[in-house]
Parts: structure tokens; sequence; C-alpha cells
């Protein structure tokens, strides 16, 4: 079998270089080139955003989500009575357990125990008194103990009805027993300023502060 030979000419035209199109045809095809490769484009997914920092709350929100979350105002408003339990401790080795009893609207009642004995004290909204455990009978209250005991006695403390009690203002957010609090300062009528720690994130009150005169000279307490 003979193999099979093609003869292949070819030919080569010179033919002239076209003239270099104008500048805005070549900028008008760049465009149309890009445009068309990007409808022609696969779609990409859009890049997530960041999420958004919470919003610091205002003051006002801050108190109205702490009353909310002790189930709103009307429902504190109807308790009338309320009886607590803890411990006063004044430095180490000065701790004793005391019993504190309030009614509505500013009865108020506090058994200390020392030692076997009964530090008693007590106020009637006006007046106070207060039943030392060598003392025959109870004495009234006057000066600073008087002014501390009617602070005492405020069924609702400062962070309820706030307005009618002083002024609040929001001093920002603090670490309280490893926990973020928003720190609400109430200054009261009277002058007393309190500060109040309020979880970030329940809204319950978690922590008080607050200096009262004992014998002419500002003691800190906290609770």
């Amino acid at each position: 079998m003979k193999g099979s030979r093609h003869d292949i000419r070819a030919r080569f035209v010179t033919v002239p270089a076209p003239a270099a199109p104008p500048r805005n045809v070549i900028v008008a095809a760049c465009w149309l080139l890009a445009a068309a490769a990007a409808l022609l484009a696969p779609a990409l997914p859009a890049a997530p955003k960041p999420p958004a920092a919470p919003a610091t709350p205002t003051l006002a929100e801050v108190l109205a989500r702490s009353l909310a979350a002790r189930g709103g105002s009307q429902k504190l408003h109807a308790v009338t009575t309320r009886r607590e339990i803890g411990t006063l401790a004044l430095g180490v080795g000065n701790e004793w357990p005391f019993i504190v009893e309030h009614k509505r609207p500013r009865l108020f009642r506090m058994e200390i125990e020392l030692q076997g004995a009964q530090l008693v004290r007590t106020f009637d909204g006006l007046h106070g008194w207060q039943k030392q455990p060598q003392a025959a009978a109870p004495e009234p209250l006057s000066g600073d103990d008087l002014h501390n005991v009617a602070n005492e006695a405020d069924f609702d403390n400062a962070l309820v009805d706030t307005s009618s009690k002083g002024k609040a203002e929001l001093l920002g957010k603090e670490t309280v027993g490893g926990h973020d609090a928003y720190k609400v300062r109430v200054t009261l009528l009277s002058g007393d300023v309190f500060d109040y720690g309020v979880d970030a994130v329940s809204y319950l009150p978690i922590h008080w502060e607050g200096s009262r005169l004992i014998n002419g000279k500002p003691v800190v307490f906290e609770s």
C-alpha cells in the first residue's frame, strides 16, 4: 500500500494594518466587556456583616427594665410586708445575724443578735426608737440615728419611684461579683448618695452601696 502525498501550498497576502480606534471607542469597549463579564460571572454571596454592638441602654431604660424584672410597678406596690434575714458585718470577727421587717408605707423594725442579747431599732414613719441590750426601756432616736433609720425604712428602695425620691444618673458599666452591671447613682432629696448595681442581663439589683453617718463620721455600707 502506497502512502498518499498531499501538496499544500499557502499564499500569504499582506494586508495593511487597520487604523487605531479612537480612545473613546476603546474606553467604551472596555466598559462593555466589564459589564458583560459582570453579567456572565456567577453571583458571589455577600460577605456577612459583623453583628452590631448592643446599644447601651439609657437611664430610663435601665430603671424600666429593672422594674419589669421584679414584676412591674403594680405588683411591687401590691406587696405590703417584707421580712429580710441576713448578717451585719463590721470588720473581721464582728458579724451579727439580723432580722428586718418592713410594712408600708414606712414602718420598720430591726433585731440584731449581739452574743445572746438583742439590739432593737424601730421606726413608725416619723419617729424612731432603739432598745439597747443593757437598757431597761427603748430610747428615742435623734440626729444621725433617726436620719439613718428613716432611710432604712424605705420599703422599695430608691430604684422604685426614683423621680419622687431624688435624682438618678447612669455612671456606666462595672463588674460586680463576676457579673456585668449598670451602675446607677441616686442622690436622694435628703442629700444622701446611694449607688446601685443593676445586672446587665437580668436587670435585677445585685449590689447597693452608700454611706451613713455614725457618731458624726461617714461609714460606707454595702449589700
